[in-house]
């Protein structure tokens, strides 16, 4: 197709206007509210993943902006789902996890309880095993 994107532009910091990303040859919008300042952070925080042929390079939420998310569909829904999917991030991951970010940004999100209460369930998770 002729005029595809090879790199996702995202969002302007400067214009605080919606991105445009690539994904399997069909376009997804990314709107941010002006103000955002979390998923603002968390597409700079994004990583570059190569899935091979035929998909190529894509971006993707770090592991960290997942988990935040997970944290607050949990919140919400208090679906156990969202704790499993957590807990195989933290126990696969492991150290490489940047535990701090996660703690700032609950903080900042109010979600910091429910981070505890997460981290407790892993903890009782992962002793079991």
């Amino acid at each position: 197709m002729a005029g595809l994107l090879t790199e996702p532009p995202w969002l302007s910091q400067e214009t605080g206007h919606s991105a445009t990303g690539l994904l399997r040859g069909y376009a997804e919008l990314f709107l941010l509210r002006p103000g955002d300042a979390y998923r603002a952070q968390a597409l700079e925080h994004r990583l570059l993943v190569d899935l091979g042929p035929p998909i190529g390079e894509i971006w993707v939420h770090s592991p960290e902006d997942l988990i935040l998310y997970k944290l607050r569909y949990f919140r919400i829904s208090r679906q156990p789902k969202h704790v499993r999917d957590i807990a195989s991030i933290m126990l696969t991951l492991g150290k490489e996890l940047e535990l701090d970010y996660i703690t700032s940004w609950s903080e900042r999100l109010d979600l910091t309880e429910t981070w505890q209460e997460v981290q407790e369930e892993v903890h009782r998770m992962s002793d079991t095993r």
